[in-house]
């Protein structure tokens, strides 16, 4: 947000007794102020990324050689691997108890 825009919606909230956050929220709803474009943080891992991760993994790699390919740091890819072992873990118990409950 430029900062002349900034200092406008104070203006305009002192004047009706509102904060500026207030006067931006109407505005925007009412298409008064277009809102910024909203983008990824790099450090995001993209979907490449999480493939060749979890292709690292199935075929036996270690996180830290999967992080030297990918140069991101072993914390991001080993967070990612426990996001995926968390989800097939949970895959794994709600297929068991749909099988259980179907037999």
């Amino acid at each position: 947000m430029a900062a002349l825009e900034r200092q406008w919606l104070h203006e305009i909230g002192r004047a009706f007794g509102k904060g500026h956050v207030s006067i931006q929220f109407t505005l925007a709803q009412h298409c008064g102020i277009v809102p910024v474009a909203r983008r990824r943080s790099p450090l995001t891992l993209i979907l490449a990324e999480r493939e060749d991760i979890s292709r690292g993994i199935a075929s036996g790699s270690s996180i830290r050689a999967i992080a030297k390919g990918l140069r991101r740091a072993v914390s991001t890819v080993s967070g990612r691997w426990r996001a995926m072992v968390a989800y097939r873990k949970l895959a794994s118990q709600l297929t068991t108890r749909r099988n259980l409950a179907g037999a």
